[in-house]
């Protein structure tokens, strides 16, 4: 799993996940998308940049939105089914009923009417209804009780274990870099430092930057 700290806001962090959904006018001419995947043998690759958002989720890589961006007038389950829309979901559905068991007791109830750590969870399990490999997560604590933060990002890191790959941008600093294998910093949409989560997490300019120590 990769983060983006989003401690800091006018980074750039919020352009470079936009344009990797076909959002933005590209800026960065050579993102392919092994360079997310983090394969030992990745093959040739194929530039994603200007591709319309639904042909960028066919290829397997999705996007949960910072403002989740549910329908809040049709149903968990509608909503969910809607994130399938590219493929059938099989038994994704049973899947993401399985990490959020709430969602399956709140399936006939219309979107808009969850709290919003369940708004959080509908938003990431609609995404997991595409069958992605790849999944960009836009500070998906946002807005949460401590608690609900915990679970979620601890939900993200089972994803992570089970073998999807994450970029993970993210306010809480300190749990994106203890959950994380690599991190990245922005400055101006550009990546100034990277290296292992762990390695940045005792890094004295980024204790300062974003951890405020």
């Amino acid at each position: 799993m990769g983060c983006l700290p989003a401690g800091l806001k006018g980074r750039g962090s919020h352009s470079y996940r936009l344009e990797r959904c076909g959002k933005e006018h590209p800026r960065f001419n050579h993102l392919r998308t092994q360079l997310l995947s983090y394969r030992a043998d990745p093959p040739a690759g194929e530039n994603i940049l200007g591709l319309p958002t639904y042909e960028i989720v066919r290829r397997r890589l999705s996007l949960v939105p910072e403002k989740r961006e549910l329908f809040p007038r049709m149903t968990v389950r509608e909503n969910l089914e809607l994130g399938a829309y590219v493929r059938s979901h099989g038994d994704a559905l049973d899947h993401v009923f399985d990490l959020f068991p709430i969602l399956k007791d709140r399936q006939a109830q219309n979107a808009g009417t969850l709290s919003g750590g369940e708004q959080q969870m509908l938003a990431i399990g609609r995404c997991l209804m595409a069958d992605p490999e790849i999944i960009v997560l836009d500070e998906p604590s946002l807005g949460l009780s401590p608690k609900l933060v915990h679970m979620v990002l601890g939900t993200v890191q089972r994803l992570n274990e089970e073998g999807l790959t994450i970029l993970l941008v993210e306010q809480n600093v300190r749990r994106a870099l203890e959950i994380s294998h690599r991190a990245y910093v922005l400055e101006s949409g550009r990546i100034t430092k990277t290296g292992p989560a762990e390695e940045l997490l005792h890094d004295d300019q980024i204790k300062e930057a974003y951890l405020g120590m």
